[in-house]
């Protein structure tokens, strides 16, 4: 009976620690992100996002990650996932935050950041009526 007990306690507080430890990569992300060590910080928003892979936050601190890096191609393909996930969350609409990082702004000149937003707008006005204070408005 002893047993049973202590694999009960287990059964309820390991998801607690696994919730921790996912909150330790995206700290550890953060961390680095504000030590430049852009590596360190794609690494560790990429195992954050394998324990929770429908978070918008991460995703977008992903793309930022390797933004910050240079990475054109790797920032559209986090990019790109902070969409669907916005899109998963009920929430299809970019942030301001987004639209006005200018770590962003080196590849607000490419086709691909123009059809994403877009594409973006365009689900935004079909799938509901925007709350004004969600909305931002992008000019091209």
């Amino acid at each position: 009976m002893p047993y049973m007990k202590h694999l009960f306690l287990l059964l309820l507080i390991l998801p607690a620690i696994t919730k921790a430890q996912r909150r330790d990569y995206y700290a550890a992300g953060d961390s680095c992100l504000k030590l430049k060590d852009y590596a360190c910080a794609v690494a560790n928003f990429q195992k954050q996002l394998d324990g929770d892979p429908e978070s918008n936050g991460t995703a977008f601190m992903l793309a930022k990650s390797w933004a910050m890096a240079g990475d054109k191609d790797q920032t559209f393909k986090a990019l790109d996932l902070y969409v669907k996930n916005n899109a998963l969350n009920n929430n299809p609409f970019f942030s301001a935050q987004l639209i006005k990082d200018k770590t962003f702004d080196f590849i607000k000149d490419d086709a691909r950041w123009k059809n994403m937003i877009a594409s973006v707008q365009k689900s935004r006005y079909k799938n509901t009526v925007p709350n004004i204070s969600d909305v931002v408005r992008v000019q091209f």
